[in-house]
């Protein structure tokens, strides 16, 4: 989003609402269970996995993958 907003992108529209909101369940799921993941950072206190992702969809699938394994553990 931050690069669509710097090339003068509408960055509110690479998104949907179900899926911003299920990429933030995702990240307060990640949060609340202190995944090991959100304390690999780069120089500017950034998770290395978020900066990994080219995509909306790409975050989305990652937070299905994550929700899928949790879910299965129950």
């Amino acid at each position: 989003m931050l690069h669509a907003a710097r090339h003068g992108e509408e960055w509110r529209e690479i998104a949907t609402d179900p899926q911003l909101s299920h990429i933030a369940d995702w990240l307060k799921a990640a949060t609340v269970n202190r995944q090991p993941w959100l304390g690999h950072v780069d120089e500017r206190d950034r998770p290395r996995k978020l900066m990994k992702f080219g995509s909306v969809e790409a975050i989305v699938n990652e937070a299905d993958k994550a929700m899928l394994k949790a879910a299965q553990r129950l």
